[in-house]
């Protein structure tokens, strides 16, 4: 059950901040620091259309969609609500609540997470140049080598998560969110370990197949593949960034350069030097 109260007083701080912001934005991440985070990237994503200091963390995908089904649609003020895309990129839980809301102001992200927009090859360049007293940034793009580690991790993350997509296609029970970056590296380099994902696959489906049938999971897991067999499976879109990709990327560029910014600092650090342009194009039809 959604905390109405504690929800209702959560959405009615925007109306004491609305000098302070053009657009009230709500979102479901309620950890420190997320806050200033999606101010960043929001504003690039509208080019500083509007001004935005203040963002409303609701506390989750539900929370996000129940205050926007009961929002005054008589206010004469633009509202976006935002949602993580998650696993509903996989084509089997888009249908599913709240997945399949729509409607004016209600927004689910073109990507797994909002920290997938941080994948960003020039944006972390720039951080390690602003960090390393020695190194320029033709340097520093030739020891991070950032596509070549997208492409060593894409078999292995790819068949990671569209396991965890079957799993959850199935039933929703099984916990997926058990695993984070540290139970799949190989090294401190970003890259990820074959062994040990294998590992996690098979028990993701040995558990799956006490619920339901080896025959169930295999035309589920190859529905979902299906849906990538004609364009290619972008790491920076279908991964979770948070607890994988991002930090994943982190071990790479202290490989580079060591710096001792904390995760969320380092976040909205590479949020600024972001350019734009990707949120630009998936944030066009937001509101």
């Amino acid at each position: 059950m959604i905390p109405q109260r504690s929800l209702r007083a959560k959405r009615a701080k925007a109306a004491l901040f609305r000098e302070c912001n053009d657009i009230d934005v709500f979102v479901e991440d309620t950890s420190r620091g997320t806050e200033k985070l999606y101010s960043i990237l929001i504003s690039k994503a509208f080019n500083d259309k509007y001004k935005i200091n203040n963002i409303y963390q609701l506390g989750g995908k539900l929370e996000v969609a129940h205050a926007w089904s009961t929002r005054n649609t008589n206010l004469k003020r633009k509202q976006l609500f935002i949602i993580d895309a998650d696993f509903s990129l996989y084509g089997v839980e888009n249908t599913r609540h709240p997945y399949n809301v729509s409607g004016d102001g209600f927004f689910v992200l073109k990507r797994f997470s909002i920290e997938s927009y941080l994948i960003d090859e020039r944006a972390a360049i720039k951080f390690l140049n602003d960090e390393d007293l020695d190194k320029d940034e033709f340097e520093i793009e030739r020891s991070l080598k950032f596509t070549k580690w997208l492409k060593n991790n894409q078999y292995q993350l790819s068949r990671l998560f569209m396991h965890m997509a079957t799993v959850r296609a199935i039933d929703e029970s099984i916990s997926i969110k058990r695993w984070k970056y540290t139970d799949i590296i190989i090294s401190g380099d970003g890259l990820v370990c074959k062994t040990k994902i294998k590992n996690i696959c098979d028990l993701l489906k040995n558990e799956t197949f006490k619920k339901s049938s080896k025959t169930e999971f295999r035309k589920t897991y190859s529905l979902i593949r299906s849906n990538f067999q004609n364009r290619e499976f972008d790491l920076t879109k279908y991964i979770c960034a948070k607890d994988f990709l991002f930090m994943l990327l982190i071990l790479r560029m202290k490989k580079v350069t060591n710096f001792r910014e904390k995760t969320i600092l380092l976040k909205q650090k590479i949020a600024s030097r972001l350019d734009g342009v990707s949120l630009n194009n998936e944030f066009n039809d937001a509101i």
